[in-house]
């Protein structure tokens, strides 16, 4: 039994685990990124890395170590983990599931991502702790659903072969005018690509795909849409022919056929309620990085982020900037989370301009 199936089955003792590490951070007001000087500053100052500090001298089989840059990690045969100091804990939690390109994900989810980068005890917990005590996750738990079943896929052999195409909604009226939303899913990598349209008509839905999928990534093998007019059209098949496609439609009285993209529509709706609540004519805005949260967070049913299996390498670390003028030009993307995007292993380059 491992640890977050341990803490669902044992709630009367999850609620004693909770007071080991204090609450998660609710307010509103989103931290900056940790710098790297700050980072390692912390470490020095926690009463527990001054105990692996010196460990570190005499064991020499202790799995923990610096790197490069004078950072203390957790080393084991698969990966490296950073060792994250007490003070600094509740800041990444906050980071990783308040903010947009966090997406409020529940426990379990938080804990697969943050997992993979960063160490400290009692994680599981805090994770859960914090899905556990956000307003937002409430209102969304609170939302009564019908018929919740498993998803029964189809056996997709190898990413972006196989694509499942939907228009979720109806949405409100923004005031920009009507939005219509479209989006693509990969049914093996579960990548999304979500593309915002003024009109939904044969012509826009075609260009759409042929333009932010096919071109971006490479024609699919098969392609599974509804039977709405603007799927199963004639200049829609002429489309699909080319690159040899084949088109598939669900019936009208079985949509669960679509189940994999019926399923990625309501993950996209929750996390466009918890942040559009107090002006939700405004959901166009969070699609862009509502997707790239996304593609970064550990997928149940994969077990990876869609971002890794499709680039064969996954997200940079979370919420850490070098302290350069390079994390200065990020600033105002980093309030929204986007450490992963930063790389201090990597030599970041300027962008040119067109």
């Amino acid at each position: 039994m491992d640890e977050i199936d341990f803490l669902e089955k044992s709630s009367s003792h999850f609620d004693e685990l909770l007071l080991a590490e204090p609450k998660a951070c609710l307010e509103k007001e989103i931290p900056a990124l940790i710098s790297l000087p700050e980072f390692i500053t912390e470490q020095a100052k926690d009463r527990k890395c001054q105990e692996m500090f010196l460990r570190m001298e005499w064991d020499e089989g202790f799995p923990f170590g610096h790197d490069d840059y004078g950072i203390l990690r957790r080393k084991t045969k698969i990966d490296s983990r950073i060792v994250i100091s007490r003070c600094l804990r509740q800041r990444i939690l906050f980071l990783a599931h308040h903010t947009p390109i966090g997406g409020h994900p529940e426990g379990r989810k938080l804990y697969n991502t943050l997992r993979k980068y960063y160490y400290w005890p009692y994680l599981a917990i805090n994770c859960y702790s914090t899905s556990r005590n956000c307003v937002e996750c409430a209102k969304e738990r609170l939302r009564l659903r019908k018929r919740v079943t498993g998803i029964k896929l189809f056996p997709a052999t190898a990413p972006l072969e196989d694509i499942a195409m939907e228009l979720p909604g109806p949405f409100l009226k923004t005031p920009r005018g009507d939005i219509h939303l479209l989006a693509n899913v990969d049914r093996y990598s579960k990548l999304v690509r979500t593309v915002l349209l003024e009109r939904v008509t044969y012509f826009k839905i075609a260009k759409a795909f042929t333009t932010h999928w096919v071109f971006t990534n490479e024609a699919p093998n098969m392609l599974l849409t509804n039977n709405r007019k603007q799927f199963n059209s004639r200049l829609m098949l002429q489309t699909n022919r080319i690159p040899s496609t084949k088109e598939l439609f669900t019936t009208m009285y079985h949509l669960q056929t679509n189940e994999q993209t019926e399923r990625m529509n309501r993950t996209l709706c929750e996390a466009l309620r918890k942040f559009v609540s107090e002006r939700p004519k405004d959901w166009e805005l969070y699609t862009g990085i509502i997707t790239y949260s996304y593609y970064i967070l550990c997928h149940e049913s994969t077990g990876m982020p869609p971002f890794e299996l499709v680039l064969s390498c996954p997200p940079g670390e979370w919420h850490i900037q070098i302290a350069t003028d390079r994390s200065r030009n990020l600033s105002l993307f980093g309030k929204l989370s986007v450490g992963g995007f930063i790389d201090y292993e990597k030599t970041w380059t300027e962008p040119r301009g067109n």
